[in-house]
């Protein structure tokens, strides 16, 4: 049965020598390729089963449909992103999946493991009272937005994987009135000193929901 709202994790399919590369040299492009997959894993597996809303993955390249059941299991629910810059293809899956029927829709990446169900309903929350939320990363991007209608205007005109990303987005709502509210920031983890920094924190802290990511973390710096 369809819940409220929706949770969409973008991420790539698994290739070799095509994602987290900025990981390398200091990893090697199967040892960046295992930790990728050990993050995207983690949040699957935190989200899955949520209890007030569906989680869809959209993935790309678009002739990646077996590789993504086979890899995260065919129960769940996959779609292939659209063509088109970062902008486009999230605007264009938050047109569908609101279209299809959710009153609130969130979009992350495959960048922060670490994210729990709290840090998702409190962007459902926050919707209730803004028009768009947005959870800035410390790089000048942002691991989250969410959205109740369609806002083609923050996506427009933005230079997608610069430092310039969320503050053209915010000057985008600004302009079209939109009230936008934020989450607490975050650190993504896209470079090898973010991939440092996260086993430092995993040490510190534990595992808590990122037992894949903290596994591959622990065979490479223990």
């Amino acid at each position: 049965m369809k819940k409220k709202n929706a949770l969409i994790i973008f991420c790539k399919a698994p290739r070799p020598g095509t994602v987290k590369t900025r990981m390398q040299p200091e990893l090697t492009p199967a040892q960046s390729r295992e930790l990728y997959m050990a993050m995207v894993e983690d949040l699957t597996a935190t989200f899955a089963n949520a209890e007030s809303f569906d989680l869809h993955i959209h993935y790309w390249p678009t002739d990646a449909a077996t590789e993504m059941e086979s890899w995260l299991g065919a129960d769940k629910h996959f779609t292939p992103q659209h063509e088109g810059n970062l902008g486009t293809k999230m605007h264009l899956a938050f047109t569908d999946v609101l279209n299809s029927g959710y009153e609130k829709v969130a979009i992350i990446g495959s960048d922060l493991p670490s994210l729990d169900g709290d840090d998702i309903e409190s962007a459902y929350q926050l919707l209730d009272t803004h028009d768009a939320v947005f959870g800035p990363t410390d790089d000048g991007g942002y691991y989250l937005v969410a959205l109740k209608n369609t806002q083609s205007v923050l996506f427009e005109s933005v230079e997608w994987s610069t430092p310039a990303v969320f503050e053209q987005t915010l000057a985008n709502a600004q302009r079209a009135n939109l009230s936008i509210a934020q989450l607490s920031e975050k650190r993504d983890i896209d470079n090898f000193l973010e991939v440092q920094r996260l086993w430092k924190a995993i040490s510190k802290n534990g595992n808590g929901n990122t037992p894949r990511t903290a596994a591959v973390l622990r065979r490479y710096f223990d």
